[in-house]
């Protein structure tokens, strides 16, 4: 009756969530999760309003109402969640679509893995079992942080680092950044390090910039997300660039400056206008703009955004970057444990998904780690989905050992019976 039961996985990230079903015909690499943005929005004008909930706002995004957000909500904030009756409407949709695709199999017959953030508050982590048991109504139930999923992941598919199971996995996602080190499979919980710089904050600056410098962005969350995936990227020596570009006139930019993929630096993103343009798109170099056209131009803002992930004090932020944040987290290690978590760094995260990220993290990092400890920076192909991989690795071979749902997960039975502690302490244990 166990293999009957379907097995849900979810990884609740700050701007997507991830998921879908676990599937025994297909191998890890395979299989790919469905993303869901993790909002709601109100649209239109306030006699009109319509409410979209997750994947509704993206279609809307590009339609001739485009644009004209009157209310963005999203259910986490700073990483954790704050808003349950947010983040319950979302599910609802997202398990409503992957029911529907994936044939009926009702919630209460159907078993839930999900993430959390790291270092989650208990009032947290009881609203957590409360919304999955008594809202939703799930048999079965498994909570973890995403980079423990992530350093699972890793141990599987890496032999080298199967051996000892040491590693350190560093997320940068939308809300904040972590530095997890993992001694023998186990979280060195005294060690893992936050810095509240994330994409949101990317964003947001990107928008500000913008909106001084040339249009007025400040509601257009959105569009500017799409400008900064599209084109920022990470440099390799931020003020060698800084000042190259500094030092050139305004006449010969345009043909010296460069960025690291060979073109120029200075790049026109089309902004959509909802009548011939519905969604924006960078132009090619040497497209002319035309009359009708509205462009964004983007130049040395495309590397001095994403700088803030390396040092947040730029504007402020009275933080470490996020390489020196890992090395703090590494120091607070014994020696031997040290060089064991240094040996294996793991980038995951939306962001390690901007260009030269993870040189340029490679770069900062050894110059903190001693060199008698070797260190290897690695970076999957998929940084954003690679933890719901690894959590859907986990049931897959959870389940074939059968103790997935005797040894891992919390069942509705045990959790009416024994409450909050039983269910926080059980998926506390690594």
């Amino acid at each position: 009756p166990h293999m009957s039961r379907r097995t849900l996985v979810v990884d609740n990230g700050g701007q997507t969530v991830k998921a879908g079903y676990v599937d025994h015909q297909k191998s890890t690499s395979d299989i790919q999760p469905t993303l869901f943005p993790n909002a709601t929005a109100k649209i239109g004008p306030t006699s009109s309003q319509v409410n979209l909930i997750a994947d509704q706002i993206p279609n809307h995004c590009y339609s001739s109402s485009g644009g004209t957000y009157a209310h963005f909500c999203r259910p986490i904030e700073r990483g954790y969640v704050t808003h349950w009756q947010c983040q319950i409407d979302i599910w609802k949709r997202i398990f409503k679509n992957l029911l529907e695709t994936n044939g009926s199999v009702q919630l209460n017959e159907t078993s839930f893995v999900t993430t959390e953030p790291p270092l989650c508050p208990e009032s947290i982590q009881n609203e957590y079992n409360e919304v999955v048991f008594e809202y939703f109504e799930f048999s079965h139930y498994l909570r973890r942080t995403p980079d423990w999923f992530a350093a699972y992941n890793f141990f599987c598919s890496n032999d080298a680092a199967s051996a000892n199971r040491c590693c350190t996995v560093v997320d940068s996602g939308f809300s904040f950044a972590h530095s997890s080190p993992y001694i023998d499979s186990i979280c060195q919980t005294h060690a893992v390090k936050r810095v509240n710089i994330g994409g949101k904050l990317l964003t947001n600056y990107l928008k500000e910039i913008i909106s001084y410098r040339q249009w007025n962005m400040m509601d257009e969350f959105w569009l500017v997300n799409q400008v900064k995936e599209d084109l920022c990227y990470v440099s390799t020596n931020f003020c060698a660039d800084l000042k190259t570009a500094k030092s050139i006139s305004p006449i010969d930019r345009c043909s010296i400056l460069k960025d690291p993929f060979g073109g120029r630096l200075k790049k026109n993103f089309l902004l959509p206008d909802f009548v011939q343009v519905m969604k924006g798109s960078v132009k090619p170099d040497c497209d002319p703009v035309a009359k009708d056209e509205q462009v964004l131009t983007m130049e040395t803002e495309r590397f001095c955004v994403p700088e803030l992930l390396f040092n947040p004090s730029d504007i402020g932020v009275n933080q470490a970057g996020i390489a020196e944040a890992t090395w703090q987290s590494l120091q607070s290690l014994p020696m031997v444990d040290m060089g064991l978590a240094a040996s294996n760094i793991l980038l995951i995260g939306g962001n390690a998904k901007l260009h030269n990220f993870k040189t340029r993290f490679e770069k900062e990092i050894r110059q903190f780690v001693p060199d008698v400890f070797p260190m290897t920076v690695h970076l999957p192909e998929d940084p954003d989905t690679y933890a719901w991989k690894g959590a859907h690795l986990f049931a897959v071979n959870e389940q074939r050992r059968g103790t997935l749902l005797t040894k891992q997960m919390v069942s509705k039975q045990q959790y009416l019976e024994n409450g909050h502690q039983f269910c926080n302490k059980r998926f506390s244990q690594r």
